[in-house]
């Protein structure tokens, strides 16, 4: 062999090995150019998922304050998981509408009747009415179940619908204004929406339930704002029988199903989060952890499913059942957040719990227990996401109002289950 048919042989040799070395680089390029077109996503989700489950500590710094009511109503954690999974549901959903509103050019700022805002406003009013007394049976049930000693469902009743609406009303407000602000500075609702809306939900919801409480284990008093609150929920569910618009009506009878079966899941959470309240409760860390760690895990998995439900109406994607390719790159977004929020937010939960003098481990302890499990349920998730949204469009559903609220309440359960399952692992 001459010198040049040498050189020609290692060149095709080299040129063979290189071609063949590329072939499992590919999908990393694809990322990384859908990483690239969706700059503004990622750096605006960043932004609002890190404020939001940062701020989701102080609803854990409440919570830990909270220890008091949770020795003497032992089901108030059901009924704290269980109305926060059930208020991101519903106000999830209305954002994922909203969303696909402004993706499709039907969005409006106006109140009038048969308008988007409106219908959605009226909607969630009767699915938060509605899952007020809903919430407080099945927590109270499952607080019988555990064997725990019951206060009175008067009690239970009073801390859901009390509570449930006071901080309703807060998240409604809160998310028509970010539709509108998405809608007027071209942001992408889709990524914003969730985040934000759990965060307003973190914020006011644990508090707000905490009041709820005080007012409910004060005697004959709990008794009587029972009976004014199921009064008050017989009045507005007549009132919304004779004038519900029929977009309305169809929300609701689309929601309520999945509402009864996200709120299942959640007191799920909530149970396996009592019964292993040695784990939580023994280091207070990962309880001023909690709320945040779900509420990450929910900004994640709604994030990823208003996107699908958006680029489901609008075509860009198809329901199939092996993965659409933009729905798996979809899904390395949420990754991507993940793997950078996480353990940011195990590091300021330890902090927290220094400056409030309450147990920890080793930091590197509490951020191996929060990214192990986080990318493990947001692994879970994104799976059950997609062939939720899969599920839907083959039974001719609506993805806006059942695909986010199977995730995020997925994400509930998974979560505390995987951060259940890793606490043991320190000792």
């Amino acid at each position: 062999m001459t010198g040049r048919e040498h050189e020609e042989d290692h060149r095709r040799r080299l040129s063979s090995l290189l071609a063949a070395m590329s072939i499992p680089l590919r999908p990393f390029g694809r990322i990384a150019r859908h990483w690239r077109a969706e700059s503004r996503t990622i750096s605006v989700g960043l932004v609002v998922h890190g404020v939001s489950a940062l701020t989701g500590l102080l609803a854990g710094v409440a919570l830990a304050a909270s220890t008091g009511t949770l020795e003497r109503l032992p089901g108030f954690i059901l009924v704290v998981i269980a109305s926060n999974g059930m208020r991101g549901m519903i106000f999830g959903a209305m954002g994922s509408r909203l969303g696909t509103a402004i993706g499709v050019g039907a969005w409006s700022t106006t109140l009038r009747t048969g308008s988007v805002l409106r219908v959605n406003a009226v909607s969630v009013t009767i699915l938060t009415i509605v899952a007020g007394p809903a919430v407080a049976v099945l927590a109270w049930a499952g607080s019988l179940l555990m064997g725990g000693s019951l206060g009175n469902l008067s009690d239970f009743v009073v801390i859901a619908v009390l509570g449930g609406v006071l901080s309703s009303a807060v998240v409604g407000v809160v998310t028509a204004f970010v539709s509108a602000a998405s809608a007027r500075w071209e942001l992408d609702l889709d990524t914003v929406a969730a985040p934000i809306v759990t965060m307003a939900g973190d914020v006011v919801g644990v508090p707000s339930l905490a009041l709820a409480a005080l007012l409910a284990m004060r005697g004959s008093l709990s008794l009587g704002l029972a009976v004014v609150c199921i009064l008050g929920v017989a009045a507005v569910l007549t009132l919304a029988a004779v004038r519900l618009h029929p977009n309305a009506a169809r929300i609701v009878r689309a929601s309520l199903p999945v509402l009864l079966v996200v709120m299942i899941v959640d007191l799920a959470a909530g149970v396996i989060l009592q019964l292993n309240e040695g784990e939580f409760f023994t280091e207070a860390v990962f309880l001023i952890l909690v709320p945040a760690f779900l509420e990450a895990l929910g900004g994640f998995g709604g994030m990823y499913a208003s996107r699908l439900g958006t680029k489901l109406h609008l075509g860009t994607i198809e329901a199939k059942a092996v993965p659409n390719p933009l729905a798996v790159l979809d899904s390395t977004l949420v990754v991507l957040l993940a793997v950078v929020l996480l353990p940011v937010v195990a590091g300021c939960a330890t902090g927290l719990a220094a400056l409030t003098h309450s147990s920890a481990p080793a930091l590197s302890n509490v951020v191996l227990v929060t990214v192990s499990a986080g990318l493990i349920a947001t692994a879970l998730s994104l799976a059950v996401g997609y062939y939720a949204a899969f599920a839907t469009v083959q039974w001719g559903l609506d993805p806006d109002d059942h695909v986010l609220p199977i995730v995020t309440a997925t994400m509930d359960l998974l979560g505390v289950i995987c951060l259940a399952a890793a606490i043991p692992l320190l000792s």
